[in-house]
């Protein structure tokens, strides 16, 4: 068995980060049309507010009271009422629906280095494992290796006994 490898958390982030790409690449693209968007509404918007503007000037020509502060009144009450509440309201919105992307975003990003950090301590426990079962499979080949050295010594003793007892009955033998 290969001993087990733990990766460095930016190698695993980097993997995890690279899986999601394309989630991120989407989340990018909606934060870039949700600009688009909203700055074409903002047009619109002025648009709108100079097309109100060009209709009371052109009431306020057509009743002769364009030099009577009609003209400016209109316009005020118009951009007080009318285009400000909808540009606060759209700014609004778009603040939102980008706040809400870049929430997604920090998501992605949180759970890549959650996810990380879990693989690599489970790579970190397997290691462990595979090294306390190592230590275990030394402690028993040493233990076995001794037994073995003790068994020899013994048999050896053993032996050399058996030699000298019957070198001692040999010689204590009356020779024939």
């Amino acid at each position: 068995m290969a001993t087990p490898a733990v990766q460095s958390l930016q190698d695993i982030i980097g993997s995890i980060t690279a899986a999601q790409a394309p989630e991120q690449a989407q989340i990018d693209s909606n934060i870039a049309a949700n600009n688009t968007s909203g700055d074409a509404q903002v047009q619109g918007l002025n648009a709108a507010k100079t097309a109100a503007f060009s209709n009371i000037d052109n009431q306020a020509n057509a009743k002769g009271m364009y030099f009577s502060g009609f003209s400016p009144n209109a316009e005020a009450g118009y951009t007080g009422s009318t285009y400000l509440p909808a540009l606060a309201k759209l700014q609004s919105t778009i603040a939102s629906t980008r706040s809400t992307l870049m929430g997604q975003k920090a998501t992605l990003g949180t759970q890549a280095n959650t996810q990380a950090l879990t693989t690599q301590q489970d790579q970190q426990k397997e290691l462990d494992a595979y090294n306390s079962q190592q230590q275990q499979e030394q402690a028993a080949a040493d233990a076995a290796a001794k037994s073995e050295a003790f068994t020899a010594d013994q048999n050896a003793l053993n032996r050399s006994a058996t030699a000298a007892a019957a070198a001692r009955r040999r010689r204590s033998w009356p020779c024939r």
